[in-house]
Formats: structure tokens, sequence, C-alpha cells
């Protein structure tokens, strides 16, 4: 029974703790990334877009995508060899146009 001179409050319990969702096993930015490492040797300034967005998802979930990193250097390095590309393309047609008039 009880016992009338114990006025003691019955022990309160801590909460429960919080429930956390579990860390995503897959890196949502994977797939991308390989598309965009097959892109970039097809167009490049695609092949960089893509690379960037890939990293940046995966970032977001923790992860490091090594593929949209090749995809980023390789894009950078496409891009500027495109571009130096058309400019020896379009000086040396000019100079045969020059040369031939």
């Amino acid at each position: 029974m009880t016992d009338p001179q114990n006025t003691s409050v019955p022990p309160q319990y801590a909460s429960a703790p919080p429930t956390y969702s579990a860390a995503p096993t897959e890196d949502p930015g994977k797939v991308l990334g390989i598309v965009a490492l097959v892109a970039v040797f097809f167009i490049s300034l695609l092949g960089l877009i893509l690379g960037y967005v890939a990293r940046s998802q995966s970032r977001k979930a923790g992860f490091e995508n090594t593929p949209a990193k090749i995809a980023i250097i390789l894009g950078w390095i496409f891009l500027i060899l495109g571009i130096l590309g058309g400019i020896l393309f379009a000086v040396f047609f000019a100079t045969a146009a020059s040369i031939s008039s």
C-alpha cells in the first residue's frame, strides 16, 4: 500500500532519443557523373556542366564523385583545346584566303 508520509513525486523518465534518418547508401549524383564523363568526349561544354551538377548533388549527400571530377577536368581541357583549334582554324583560312587573292 501507499505510505501517507511518502510525498515524493514519482520518478520522471527521459524522453526517447530522436530518430534520425539513415544516410543515403547510394550517391545521388553517380549516374549523372558517368553521363557527364561520357558526354564530355562528344560535347565538352555539356559534359562540363553535367559534371558540376553531379558533383554538387554528391556533395550535398556527403559523397565524393570521381567520374564527375574527371568530367570537369576533361571538360575544361577539351573546351580550351576546342577554342584554340577554332582560333587556329580561322587564322589558317584567313591567311589562305589572303594569299590566294
